[in-house]
């Protein structure tokens, strides 16, 4: 219950720090990377609040009897509330998959910032639908997960819904992870024509 509340206040703070980082310089507020990172920081200090909860959330009593699990003081509603805002704090995850496909454009295909600002709603809205969809679509299934409030894994979960978040953050990892070979090999390939020049 206490090691996950010293990682989520360690989390947050860094993700602050991004923030502050970007919003206190106006150059770096208009470019879309640090537009990207700010959206990426701010869902994870959500899922970092939510995660660093714990048990906390965790209905005291359940079917009339007490739970028995440490630190557990909430209800039925402060249970759903921390699956939806930890499941919130995962779209910082498909921004990272916004970011890889910054990274691609960039590298591989050369594209400019300006270039990059007439297409930068695309890696914003991907992320947030899929995000709040997620999000919003787990709101009838979180319950106790025993160290926190979540979807419930098999076999205490009443549905599969852990199977689609689970597969679309594995879609999520898949792409990200596509993107950053074709960047890998794109930047080989220009280090392998710049040795060749001397």
């Amino acid at each position: 219950a206490w090691v996950p509340r010293f990682i989520a206040l360690l989390s947050t703070f860094g993700s602050s720090m991004i923030i502050y980082d970007v919003v206190r310089d106006r150059t770096k507020r208009t470019t879309v990377f640090n537009t990207l990172m700010v959206a990426m920081s701010v869902f994870d200090i959500v899922g970092s609040i939510a995660w660093g909860l714990t048990t906390l959330p965790i209905p005291e009593y359940e079917y009339g009897e007490p739970s028995r699990i440490y630190g557990a003081k909430g209800n039925e509603a402060t249970c759903t509330a921390q699956g939806f805002f930890v499941q919130l704090g995962y779209t910082s995850i498909f921004y990272n998959m916004s970011l890889s496909f910054y990274f691609l454009l960039v590298v591989r295909y050369g594209m400019r910032e300006s270039q990059l600002k007439k297409q930068q709603l695309w890696f914003h809205i991907p992320a947030l639908i899929v995000g709040l969809t997620l999000a919003f679509g787990g709101i009838p299934v979180y319950g106790n997960a025993l160290w926190g409030c979540y979807v419930p894994p098999p076999p205490l979960a009443k549905t599969n819904y852990n199977i689609v978040i689970s597969a679309a953050i594995c879609t999520a990892i898949a792409i990200l992870t596509v993107n950053m070979g074709l960047v890998y090999w794109a930047v080989r390939k220009q280090m392998i024509a710049a040795r060749k020049l001397y």
